[in-house]
């Protein structure tokens, strides 16, 4: 046997040798990088999460509003009025951050958002009106508020929560 047919012979084995010590390395690779693209996908999926929630948290805090109007301290007719509109602006701040920020995310979630903000401030937005009109709450026996109905928001809210599990579920990919 010639010293060329020998290297023909060995050459398979050679590259078998060389697959087999390469190839938990690979693996090993191959299993970091999928692990950290998981990893990421996950943190990604938490933080989209959270704001979708507080999305929802500016809602319901602007919701709050025509409650916080009848419970304004009388003692400091200007100073509350202050305070109550500095609120509702940072509270409108909010809103228009996360209808922006929806419309970079989902357009499906985002027009379902817009719709919850319309029908909030229609429906809150009256109660607030009414709420300024109305003398401040003096005694304890007040505080509860039973007057105050923000019910027609609750499909809208349904609705957009539907869009957020719908986004954030594989089951959008296929059109379900």
């Amino acid at each position: 046997m010639t010293l060329a047919s020998m290297a023909v012979l060995e050459w398979p084995i050679a590259v078998a040798a060389l697959v087999a010590a390469a190839l938990p390395g690979v693996l090993a690779l191959s299993g970091q990088i999928v692990g950290g693209w998981l990893t990421v996908r996950r943190e990604t999926k938490a933080r989209r999460r959270e704001r979708f929630a507080d999305a929802l948290a500016a809602v319901v805090a602007y919701e709050e509003f025509p409650f916080v109007i009848r419970r304004r301290r009388v003692s400091m007719p200007e100073d509350e009025r202050i305070r109550i509109s500095t609120e509702i602006r940072a509270v409108q701040e909010r809103l228009a951050f996360h209808a922006a920020w929806l419309h970079t995310e989902s357009l499906n979630v985002a027009e379902k958002y817009d719709a919850l903000i319309r029908e909030t401030r229609h429906t809150a937005g009256d109660a607030m009106r009414r709420a300024w009109e109305m003398e401040p709450i003096e005694q304890d026996e007040q505080m509860n508020i039973a007057d105050i109905d923000l019910s027609a928001s609750a499909p809208f809210k349904g609705a957009y929560l539907a869009a957020v599990r719908k986004h954030l579920s594989w089951r959008r990919f296929i059109g379900s």
